[in-house]
């Protein structure tokens, strides 16, 4: 797990947390509404849809399963 978070560039990251964003703010959730429905703080939605660190596959599975959204929407590269 820990090499696929170094593989996948901060670039990247940055589009999967602008993408994040996208999806939340479409189903009308505030980041603490959504870091309640994953079990985590807004402090951590707000850094990771900033891009200002990475989170573990574990993490961004539940995203993914928090905002119904598919994988490989989130990590198409732009």
């Amino acid at each position: 797990m820990k090499q696929l978070k170094q593989k996948i560039e901060m670039k990247h990251w940055n589009e999967i947390g602008e993408k994040v964003k996208a999806h939340r703010k479409a189903q009308g959730l505030t980041q603490l509404e959504l870091g309640k429905k994953m079990g985590a703080s807004n402090r951590f939605i707000s850094d990771f849809e900033r891009g200002r660190k990475p989170c573990s596959i574990n993490r961004l599975a539940d995203i993914i399963a928090a905002l119904d959204c598919d994988f490989k929407i989130l990590m198409e590269r732009k």
